[in-house]
């Protein structure tokens, strides 16, 4: 599959560019030299930490003063990279009792990336507000003005409660809205005996990580002591390969003291395993954090090549200094990952965070359409995404999330055929039958090709309102292109849309195609949609109309719908509404700006409710 314009292809080497030079030489007898092995290799790079006994960063090393070692084999050191404007400094050390603050920042000047993961699975409820409270004073004291900050929660799913930013402002207003969100401080968040989920969580944190340049320490406010599974080890191991990956290194951050000796040694094997570090020694919070940012502020990045074939699996890594007196920090672990299992980890990371994926063509749309009970709705997903050169299958998947997890998944792989000559973009259409509760929520759309070697999202966040009682509710009208050539995914596996009169209206056969951009052709056919409807008791006398009607920018109406009266048809559970799809022919409008009025109105002319849509045409 290739989508033109969103995605972006890496040339292949021009290995013809030396013919002319073999042209030149006389021919002659090939030597035969026997057999010769062809062998695939791969740069690994492994973020280091250097300290000398003092615990005071070294900033003057070369490749000679460090070797490698992959599953005990020796590897030879390619290159090493030094990334240190802090020099020689020495560890942070816990604050006094007499001090608020350290007497000095580390390294203002510097961009970095830190990451604040709070643990809800290990974080006692009891305490999860004071963690947030002291997240918020580590910040105000010791964050840079260059140094951006990702806050995440680690419930049953990894959720990004603040993108990477620089702005302290937008980061105290997470930590505060955490605080008093009712789906992190007063839920539990169980592991499961076998605690595959929570570590895998924290795997897919560190893809995510993958996809912003440079080092990363993540700061991991838990509690936890012993996280039983019977498959631990292999656990800890993969967090350590998908850390190397992810350029990342955990500093755990336990709001009370720790002797991790035994089976509750979590967090130090979390630190251990990934490069990290663990503070045993005092209650000052804040140390963890400091200590990584010192520590991200004078970084070796030590580069190896490997075969790339030998192995697929997890092994074990060691770096050592050759110059004594030296320590040395790095991840115990590695894995050269096929590419199958790289297109999974991306697209684990999508799902989490899409913005590393997202394209400006790529646009995701949600729509509350019709009330499906006394608080919930019907709504109408779609995203759209230009039409690629040559006919692709695409692999479609739309995440619906409210507040605390995942209320709705919809998977399904079409055939997408070129664009036409007037058409700009194909659209996909998800029209579920989940019955959402009034609310927040956000859509992510993930397409790929089979292969999953290209990914591309969308992501959009939508309100469902409260389903008023007694009432007249109006919602739309949404413009669309009348279409010839849509695709449709549904949250019923064995939808009925003759059953139901909005699949009815919005069906593949209406040829209704949502506008993420509210602009379309002259010679395009507007087609839009509009509901009404009561919940309960009708408050509305008989003789109702409704009217639309196209106005242009001088407010001159151009298009007047006949209008019609408002027969409202009972759909159950004491709803009753009526919708209408309806469809203005191309070449009707000029160029220019519009906007499309529905207008209810009594016998007697007095106003009941309106909605409007800008329109742009060209």
């Amino acid at each position: 599959m290739r989508l033109p314009s969103l995605l972006i292809g890496i040339p292949s080497l021009a290995l013809g560019l030396f013919a002319p030079l073999w042209a030149q030489q006389p021919s002659r007898t090939p030597v035969h030299k026997g057999l010769e092995e062809e062998v695939q290799v791969t740069l690994v790079q492994i973020e280091a930490l250097v300290v000398d006994k003092e615990g005071r960063t070294v900033p003057d090393l070369t490749k000679g003063d460090f070797s490698m070692t992959i599953a005990g084999v020796p590897v030879v050191v390619s290159s090493v990279d030094l990334m240190c404007p802090i020099g020689a400094a020495a560890d942070p050390a816990p604050l006094k009792a007499t001090e608020s603050r350290p007497r000095t920042l580390i390294a203002p000047g510097m961009k970095r990336r830190v990451v604040f993961a709070f643990d809800y699975s290990y974080l006692d409820s009891a305490t999860r507000s004071q963690v947030l409270d002291a997240a918020e004073w580590m910040l105000r004291m010791s964050k840079t003005d260059e140094e951006e900050v990702m806050i995440v929660a680690l419930t049953s799913q990894v959720r990004i409660e603040q993108k990477f930013t620089k702005r302290l402002v937008s980061l105290i207003a997470t930590l505060s809205r955490m605080k008093h969100d009712v789906t992190l401080w007063a839920q539990d968040f169980p592991v499961g005996t076998r605690a595959r989920g929570y570590f895998g969580n924290i795997s897919t944190m560190m893809d995510v990580l993958g996809s912003y340049d440079g080092p990363k320490a993540v700061i991991l406010f838990s509690q936890a002591s012993d996280v039983g599974a019977s498959k631990r080890d292999l656990y800890y191991d993969d967090v350590a390969a998908h850390a190397v990956a992810g350029r990342a290194s955990i500093y755990p951050a336990k709001p009370d003291r720790l002797n991790a000796v035994g089976p509750g040694d979590t967090m130090v094997r979390l630190a251990n395993k990934t490069g990290g570090r663990m503070h045993f020694v005092g209650d000052d919070l804040s140390v963890p954090y400091r200590r990584a940012q010192r520590d991200l502020a004078c970084r070796y990045t030590v580069a190896a090549y490997v075969d790339s074939t030998e192995s697929r699996a997890p092994q074990s890594l060691s770096v050592k200094m050759r110059r004594p007196g030296l320590f040395i920090r790095t991840s115990e672990m590695i894995q050269l990952f096929t590419e199958d299992a790289k297109q999974q980890a991306r697209a684990r990371a999508a799902y989490v965070d899409p913005g590393p994926y997202e394209r400006p063509l790529v646009r995701a749309f949600a729509f509350s359409a019709v009330p499906a009970g006394v608080n919930t709705w019907d709504t109408l997903f779609a995203v759209s995404f230009p039409a690629p050169a040559d006919a692709a299958e695409v692999d479609v998947r739309a995440v619906i999330r409210g507040a605390s997890a995942s209320v709705g998944e919809y998977v399904k792989r079409i055939h997408v055929d070129p664009a036409s000559e007037h058409a700009a973009a194909r659209t996909v259409t998800v029209l579920g039958n989940t019955k959402l509760s009034d609310g927040q929520y956000d859509v992510t759309v993930v397409l790929t090709d089979p292969t999953g070697s290209e990914i591309v999202t969308a992501q959009t966040n939508f309100v469902v309102p409260q389903v008023v009682q007694d009432q007249l509710m109006l919602r739309g009208p949404i413009l669309g292109r009348a279409a010839s050539i849509e695709q449709f995914l549904r949250a019923n596996a064995k939808p009925r849309p003759v059953n139901a009169r909005r699949g009815k209206l919005l069906s593949p056969q209406s040829g209704f195609e949502p506008l993420m951009v509210q602009e379309i052709d002259t010679k395009d056919a507007l087609s839009f949609y509009w509901s009404a409807c009561v919940s309960g008791r009708t408050p509305l006398e008989e003789d109702v109309m409704v009217a639309r009607t196209l106005v242009d920018g001088t407010g001159e109406v151009v298009k007047a719908f006949d209008p019609v009266p408002l027969k409202l048809d009972s759909r159950g559970h004491d709803i009753s509404c009526m919708d209408l799809l309806e469809t203005l022919p191309g070449g009707t409008l000029a160029s220019g700006d519009y906007h499309l009025d529905v207008t209810v109105t009594s016998a007697n002319g007095d106003f009941v409710a309106r909605g409007t849509s800008p329109l742009n045409v060209r």
